[in-house]
């Protein structure tokens, strides 16, 4: 018998990134940024009323964006 579960009961919370930033200064995901990036492929998708982002790349560095109250 098989259960549907949603994709946060299979994964739990860590699948969640926030938000996820795509600009000419790079990618930011969840304040940090991606420097020195590659990118392999970025699929974006409706998933009912979510937005799913796919990506995959290669970086330089993982860094701590500082804090800023603008937003």
């Amino acid at each position: 018998m098989n259960e549907e579960k949603s994709l946060s009961e299979i994964y739990g919370e860590n699948t969640n990134f926030g938000k996820i930033i795509l600009s000419s200064d790079g990618i930011e995901i969840q304040g940090k940024k991606l420097k020195n990036v590659i990118p392999d492929s970025i699929d974006i998708a409706a998933f009912g009323n979510k937005t799913m982002v796919a990506c995959c790349f290669v970086c330089d560095e993982f860094s701590l964006i500082p804090s800023d109250s603008s937003d």
